[in-house]
């Protein structure tokens, strides 16, 4: 995996971004209360003066008990960009947010045209509990729909289950597939309730990725 890795930092990790969400309780304009949330996302559009990034509901939603929110990207340097909210869906538990483009350029990877298979290699980029740029890689392990007991989240829908190991604040990751195109984006991950270890990676698939973008 030598040769990949030196090509995804060398172009590909520029798309990663860690997000930043903080809620504020305020009354009288004094705040009461402060809570913030983090997770990861991806750059997958532009134009000639925005940048688009994918990532999860979960992450930037509305935190109840609090009345307002700031949202904040870091890009891969380390720079801080306010974000708007483009779109949300908690139904494919995905958002859209808007940076101005300021800075050092970033990269914008594509949505792969063709759906993740079981046994398809795979690479998770992320921001996983306030670490910087990371990669792992893996492989899909199958295309499902979890039960309505798991407790790792739950979609209504068929998911990418896969064995990049992931962690708490990777929701809104890529998971790229061998061409380095967005296969998934995480939302999810699995442990195990005696350990805490990594059993698996649950990912949204392009199809639900491609209608949730048509809406």
């Amino acid at each position: 995996y030598e040769n990949a890795i030196n090509e995804i930092f060398d172009t590909h990790i520029k798309a990663a971004v860690r997000i930043s969400v903080n809620h504020k309780k305020t009354e009288f304009g004094f705040t009461l209360a402060t809570q913030k949330v983090s997770g990861s996302g991806v750059i997958f559009r532009e134009d000639s003066k925005v940048y688009y990034a994918l990532t999860n509901y979960h992450v930037i939603e509305a935190m109840a008990g609090y009345n307002s929110r700031d949202v904040v990207v870091y890009d891969c340097y380390g720079n801080q960009h306010y974000a708007s909210i483009e779109s949300s869906d908690p139904a494919y538990d995905l958002a859209i947010l808007r940076i101005s483009k300021e800075g050092e350029p970033l990269a914008v990877l594509p949505i792969a045209n063709e759906e993740a298979k079981p046994d398809d290699v795979v690479v998770a980029i992320g921001t996983p509990d306030g670490l910087e740029n990371t990669v792992t890689f893996g492989n899909v392990t199958k295309i499902a729909e979890l039960s309505r007991t798991d407790d790792t989240g739950n979609l209504g829908f068929p998911v990418i289950w896969h064995d990049a190991p992931i962690n708490h604040g990777s929701s809104g990751g890529a998971l790229l597939n061998g061409n380095f195109e967005i296969v998934g984006i995480n939302y999810a991950v699995g442990t195990s309730p005696s350990s805490g270890e990594f059993l698996c990676g649950l990912a949204v698939g392009i199809d639900k990725i491609n209608e949730f973008l048509s809406k």
